[in-house]
């Protein structure tokens, strides 16, 4: 298992393994049959390695087809879908069974790791298990004898070699209910794409969302248990989201995965791009829900054969198959992405960019030279394994260099950076900082929403509208996504990325990527989880251990610690810098220092020291009970080093808590306090008060025999132990000589207890003084806290003062904007042509009106049929229409595409026939859709021959012109989509039209 053990550590291939075992053989001259060769070392495994299933896919990027696999194992030559295989440019899918995954889990103990859900009373948000939604789908759920995990569902992309465009995408799996250090060491491995583009959607879920819904709905045996896997969150970056749901990316319109924000398209430089400015309305934008995404599945077929997608979605989702799983709340923002290689990353290349410098925020070289002096200078907490790199080293950041610059390195901006900008930054900084907590109060969180919210409104101001990305707009949606599902670190992608590292080092050479990759992951899990069953049967689990993929124990200590060193990894060069950081409290680490340095030796029996200073100084036991003698016993020293260890412990967990990116995995202890400074008893101040009592013993020995107190035998042997002296760190060989020494060794007895007497309240003189200076700085450290308290209500009250300011300048510059629109010449032109054609439309009904007769008005309308030019539609149907508008209808027919002409062409015949208004108040049939769930009435259904005489017409002309039989219901598809269009057409006019009025109302207030 040792050897076992190295080989993933290290992961070496099959040639060194085998060269490992020789080493062992001869080292040992053993003859074992498990260590003769890399095979038989894992074949004990073989048995509880998964079946993996592998898809073959086609390599053509606009093909997803799933290949005929021949005799020999391999994919044919010959496909259906016309493309030749490649065994050289193959890519496939490893699907890997999750039931079995989750037995691995529940018998490595997953049990014993479960946390109880019920922690948290909706007044706090933590882990994933204080989200609104979670309590509401996880809790209550279950019985006695059911037990329920929910996992965060995650697909990235990552390269498998650097000049290689093949690269691998796993779909993974976190578990929610164990502690947040442990879930690394649990990842469920569901699929493994490897291939040169986007794995496609079907081959790639499908079998693991069969598998899921299973799991979810019937869930599997465990024991008497029955044990429930069901999808909870959906964390992956913006990129790769598409994968999970059919629909356009950030660039596109209706590119936000979580509201329907449009985007616009601004020019920049040559090319253009979108951004996501946010409106100074509250609500924003209507978020997206599962029943709104229900409604534009039901008419994306129709909008799709015109080329546009509904809302952003281009077809269903793989996980409309579980019925259980809300997948549109599901999705959370990851601030990984979002915000730390988002938004701040943004910020940082606006201020040093050298494009930009020629704006207000530049900083020039001279400036970025000072940022790094002071990064250089700055000592981070322990929870920064990382050291602070330079901002002109801004391209080699990593994810956790730009969370702990916003978190602690965010003051080396200051007096450079303008001040507006600066305390933009702050807002950033502020809202960062509550949600990266622990734990915090939900009403902290709802703040965080309103600043952010005013971070990217300032932000439009302050770099200009052309700069609002789509990772700026995302800081919207970051607290209702901490609402619903927890604090942004309990469901970032730190520990997914960290994970696709993983599965890039188990690599070996550059055939069979994947396999390997797989391979070595399983047996990570499983030759540990079979010694864990092995002991788990024999009931003598002693001492669990986590450690990457899995949990150890063994009946014998040593073992354990020697698997457990065998599989942790070695500290980095490059991370072992981080132990020179400072720790998080000097002050604490000053005091623990000078309490050590001038306390007593360590095995000191407080008993006989007492009784010594008693007798010595002459002081009765009632006055010796009330002196603050400074001794410490070694029960006592065991005890506080127990507590430092258990608050070293505690630190540690903190630092495994808040580090979680893939390259700080191999977290780096705090650095304990050095320790305590011997004190040499033989100084020169000892030697000097102990000539001093020397010689004034031997002058007056009668005066001092007077004084001291007798001693009966019993305490006279008692404390001429030698031990005590030796305990006590006295030299008696370094003691000054005494002219009683030879004549009475009983009082050189006495001296030498007179003089450890004077070192020890020497040693509490010092300490006290210690003392005094450590509450000095307290003082002043309380002092430091108390003037820089940050006043929020203060604060508040300016920021409603600028808005205020803001409203009235914008409401200014809107009445100067009317005021110049009413004086415009164009507009008073055009004011009075409308008046113009008002005016004739009531003469033509005036002289409407005094045409009685049948003949005027049969006249009338022969003269306005001569005068508009008006043909029937279809010999058989009255229905007329213009003579232009119809032969524009007929060009669009030429040249024979059923679907995309024949759409344009019946849009041209229905706008002849009707207006926008009129067809956005009715329908094809006059009967409401089945999903439309409203209290509104039915519309009415268009005229009928008019509806006959479109598609007669349309019908005849393909059969003339192109002799092609056309079905008449694919006619019916193209009214209703230019109704549906036309309806939500109506609806922005509508709603742009109640803004109006709201504007006008408050412009009059």
């Amino acid at each position: 298992m040792l050897c076992l053990a190295y080989k993933l550590k290290y992961h070496l291939s099959n040639e060194a393994f085998k060269d490992h075992l020789k080493i062992i053989q001869i080292a040992t001259e053993s003859t074992a049959a498990e260590i003769e060769s890399a095979a038989k070392c894992v074949e004990k495994y073989d048995h509880l390695l998964m079946d993996v299933k592998k898809i073959f896919v086609c390599a053509n990027k606009n093909c997803d087809a799933i290949l005929e696999i021949g005799k020999d194992g391999l994919p044919k030559q010959k496909q259906r879908c016309r493309h030749p295989f490649d065994k050289s440019r193959s890519c496939y899918v490893l699907v890997l069974p999750i039931e079995q995954q989750l037995k691995f889990f529940l018998e490595s103990g997953g049990m014993k790791l479960r946390k109880e859900t019920t922690g948290y009373d909706g007044t706090t948000l933590g882990d994933v298990q204080s989200g609104k939604c979670y309590r509401e789908k996880v809790r209550g759920d279950g019985s006695e004898n059911q037990v329920i995990f929910t996992a965060q569902l995650n697909v990235d992309g990552a390269q498998s070699f650097k000049k290689s465009k093949f690269g691998i995408w796993p779909f993974m799996g976190v578990i929610n209910e164990i502690p947040y250090g442990a879930r690394r060491a649990h990842m469920i491995l569901m699929a493994l794409w490897f291939g040169n583009k986007k794995p496609p959607r079907g081959p790639f879920l499908d079998t693991s969302i069969a598998e899921l819904k299973h799991l979810g709905s019937s869930g599997m045996k465990f024991g008497e248990l029955t044990v429930f896997l069901r999808p909870l969150v959906l964390t992956t970056d913006s990129m790769a989201r598409t994968v999970f749901l059919d629909g356009t990316i950030c660039r596109g319109e209706f590119g936000c995965d979580f509201c329907l924000h449009a985007g616009e398209t601004t020019k920049i430089g040559r090319g253009s791009a979108r951004v996501y400015p946010e409106p100074t309305t509250n609500p924003t934008f209507p978020l997206r829900t599962i029943e709104q995404h229900e409604k534009d599945l039901m008419v994306i077929t129709i909008a799709l054969e015109m080329g546009k997608p509904v809302h952003g979605i281009k077809g269903p989702s793989p996980f409309l198959a579980l019925t259980f799983f809300d997948y549109v709340t599901a999705q959370v923002p990851d601030y990984l992405h979002s915000v730390c290689q988002g938004a701040i990353k943004c910020l940082l290349e606006f201020w040093t960019d050298s494009k930009y410098h020629t704006e207000l925020w530049h900083l020039n070289k001279h400036k970025l030279a000072i940022i790094d002096a002071r990064l250089s200078q700055m000592r981070p907490p322990y929870e920064v394994t990382r050291t602070s790199a330079l901002v002109s080293n801004l391209g080699d950041w990593k994810a956790s260099e730009y969370r702990a610059f916003a978190l602690y390195y965010f003051s080396a901006l200051e007096d450079l950076l303008p001040k507006q900008f600066y305390d933009h930054f702050l807002c950033l900084v502020y809202g960062l900082q509550v949600l990266l907590q622990e734990e915090v109060a939900v009403e902290r969180v709802k703040e965080v929403e309103f600043i952010f919210q005013y971070f990217v409104r300032e932000a439009e101001v302050l770099y200009g509208r052309k700069r609002i990305r789509y990772n700026f707009h995302l800081l919207t949606h970051l607290v209702q996504s901490a609402l619903n599902w927890g604090l942004p670190w309990s469901n970032s992608t730190f520990i997914p990325e960290w994970f696709n590292g993983e599965l890039i080092s188990l690599k070996n050479g550059t055939q069979c990527v994947a396999e390997q990759m797989v391979k070595s992951f399983l047996l990570k899990k499983a030759c540990i989880v079979e010694e864990v069953a092995e002991y788990f049967t024999k009931g003598s689990l002693l001492f669990p251990y986590q450690s990457r993929f899995c949990f150890c124990c063994a009946e014998d200590r040593d073992v354990v610690v020697a698997v457990r060193d065998a599989m942790v990894p070695p500290i980095s060069v490059k991370k072992a810098v981080a132990k020179k950081s400072t720790p998080k409290s000097s002050a604490t680490q000053k005091h623990g220092t000078g309490h050590k340095s001038t306390s007593p030796p360590r095995n000191l029996p407080v008993e006989k020291s007492a009784t010594v200073i008693r007798k010595t100084m002459g002081i009765s036991e009632e006055d010796m009970e009330g002196l603050d003698c400074h001794l410490i016993t070694g029960e006592n020293e065991d005890k506080s080093d127990t507590s430092a260890d258990s608050s070293l412990d505690h630190d540690d967990n903190q630092q495994r808590f808040f580090s979680s990116e893939s390259e700080d995995e191999d977290l780096i202890p705090p650095t304990p306090p050095p320790p305590p400074m011997k004190r040499k008893r033989g100084d020169q101040s000892f030697k000097s008060s102990s000539d001093t009592k020397s010689k004034r013993n031997s002058s007056h020995n009668k005066e001092n025999s007077s004084v001291t107190p007798r001693r009966n035998e019993k305490s006279s042997a008692k404390n001429s132990d030698p031990q005590i002296l030796t305990s006590l760190d006295v030299n008696i060989v370094d003691t000054p000589p005494s002219s009683t020494t030879k004549e009475n060794p009983k009082r050189v007895q006495d001296e030498q207890w007179t003089e450890l007497v004077d070192a020890e309240f020497h040693g509490r003189n010092e300490y006290m003084d210690q003392i005094d200076e450590l509450k000095k700085e307290i003082s002043f450290l309380n002092e430091q806290i108390r003037n820089s308290t940050f006043d929020l209500e203060i604060e508040r009250r300016d920021f409603d003062d600028r808005i205020s300011e803001k409203d009235a300048t914008i409401l200014r510059l809107q009445e100067e904007v009317k005021s110049l629109k009413e004086m415009n010449p164009l507009a008073l032109s055009k004011s009075l042509n409308e008046g113009l054609v008002i005016l004739q439309s009531t003469l033509e009904t005036l002289t409407i009106s005094q045409l009685n007769s049948e003949q005027s008005r049969v006249q009338l309308q022969s003269e306005s049929s001569r005068r508009t030019n008006k043909v029937k539609l279809h010999k058989d149907y009255d229905t007329t229409i213009n003579q232009n508008e119809l032969a524009i209808a007929v060009s669009y027919g030429k040249s024979g595409s059923k679907k995309k002409d024949m759409s344009k062409m019946i849009n041209v015949i229905m706008e002849a026939l009707w207006d926008r208004e009129f067809m956005s108040k009715h329908s094809l049939t006059g009967k409401k859709a089945p999903t439309d769930k409203s209290n509104n009435p039915a519309k009415e259904a268009l005229p009928k021959d008019d509806v006959q005489a479109i598609t007669s017409f349309v019908v005849e002309f393909w059969a003339t012109k192109h002799k092609l039989a056309i079905d008449p219901s694919m006619v019916h598809p193209c009214i209703t989509s230019k109704l549906l269009g036309e309806h939500t057409a109506n609806k922005s006019r509508e709603k742009l039209v109640v803004e109006d009025d709201d504007d006008d109302q408050q412009l009059q207030q």
